[in-house]
C-alpha cells in the first residue's frame, strides 16, 4: 500500500513538472557585436557574460532566451524575444550604455560597440 502511495505521489509531481518547464518557452537567437574600441570587450546579454570580442573584429553568438509572452506559435512566424546587451571593456572595467533590443530567430541582430558608447 506504501508503495502504491508513494508511486502516486511521484507521478503527480512528475506531471506537474513537464507541466511546469512547458510553460517557459525558450529559442536560440543568432548575434553579433562588433567592437570598435582600442580594447578587448566582453560581451553580455541581460547581464550575462556571452564571450569575448577583440578590438577591430566582429563576433558571431548565439544565445538562448525566454520567448515573448506575444511570440508566436506557428511555425511559419520567427520567435521573438527581448534583451538588453552591453559589453565591458576588459582592461578599463566601463560598461557600456544599454543596447534594448527585439530579437527574431528568423534574422541575425548586429550591436556595434564604439568607443563612445562606455561614455554615458
Amino acid at each position: 500500500m506504501r508503495h502504491n502511495m508513494r508511486w502516486s505521489a511521484f507521478c503527480i509531481l512528475l506531471v506537474f513538472t513537464f507541466l511546469f518547464m512547458g510553460c517557459e518557452r525558450s529559442s536560440s537567437f543568432r548575434v553579433v557585436f562588433g567592437n570598435r574600441n582600442g580594447n578587448e570587450i566582453e560581451a553580455r546579454a541581460n547581464g550575462d557574460a556571452i564571450g569575448y570580442v577583440a578590438p577591430g573584429n566582429d563576433e558571431r553568438f548565439v544565445i538562448e532566451e525566454r520567448l515573448l509572452d506575444s511570440s508566436p506559435t506557428s511555425a511559419d512566424q520567427p520567435d521573438v524575444t527581448e534583451v538588453s546587451f552591453t559589453a565591458r571593456d576588459t582592461k578599463t572595467g566601463k560598461i557600456t550604455r544599454p543596447f534594448r533590443r527585439t530579437l527574431y530567430t528568423d534574422r541575425v541582430e548586429y550591436i556595434e560597440v564604439q568607443k563612445s558608447d562606455f561614455d554615458y
